[in-house]
């Protein structure tokens, strides 16, 4: 059964916000209060209470895991290169990451290449199945106008994205009567190869 788990403090959205813009930077608690504009120990208790983790072991995820979807698309850099740009050292990058993901990185890079290419998708478009490749040649990138968008964050599994992004439709279908042109952007998520199946971190 779907549990929703929104998370809805604005608060807390603005910090995960802040934290996933610069990922890159060495940021400390104390950087997150400054520009919160509330004390540590409180916005470090409201961290927990909303999201059920730590901030500092959120940042410590969120590098992890970006850092994962980096080796996938960034062919190009070095194992060494991706982790520095997160601060770590070659060898403790290699040991934090076995301990996350339990395989060195050189081994997902080399794993998830492989499945990555194998993969195939339905587009929805028709039930034949296609490949990667094949799906990379039809994406566009566009410039939207502006949009007013209703947003929710919520901290779930991918296993309950079908039923999350279901309820989110049912509970908005209100707005959609208001405003004839509006546009279904669907949900947004961090890529599933470089998570964790128990943290989906976003959704929209």
């Amino acid at each position: 059964m779907y549990t929703r788990c929104m998370i809805g403090n604005q608060i807390v959205n603005k910090i995960i916000d802040y934290i996933c813009v610069n990922l890159e930077k060495d940021i400390s608690v104390d950087d997150i209060a400054v520009f919160s504009g509330y004390s540590k120990f409180y916005i470090s208790r409201l961290f927990r209470q909303e999201t059920g983790e730590s901030i500092y072991g959120f940042i410590k995820r969120a590098k992890i895991e970006q850092s994962a979807f980096r080796l996938k698309i960034e062919k190009n850099k070095s194992i060494t290169e991706i982790g520095e740009c997160y601060g770590y050292s070659s060898c403790n990058f290699s040991t934090l990451f076995r301990e996350y993901f339990r395989q060195s990185p050189n081994k997902f890079r080399k794993r998830i290449t492989e499945e990555t290419a194998k993969q195939l998708y339905y587009t929805g478009f028709n039930d034949k199945p296609e490949t990667y490749r094949e799906c990379c040649k039809k994406i566009t990138i566009e410039n939207l106008p502006d949009y007013f968008v209703l947003y929710e964050r919520q901290k779930n599994n991918y296993n309950t994205m079908p039923s999350a992004w279901a309820n989110f439709i049912d509970s908005y279908i209100y707005f959609s009567c208001i405003f004839r042109n509006h546009r279904c952007l669907d949900y947004k998520s961090f890529d599933r190869s470089s998570d964790n199946d128990r943290h989906c971190r976003a959704f929209a």
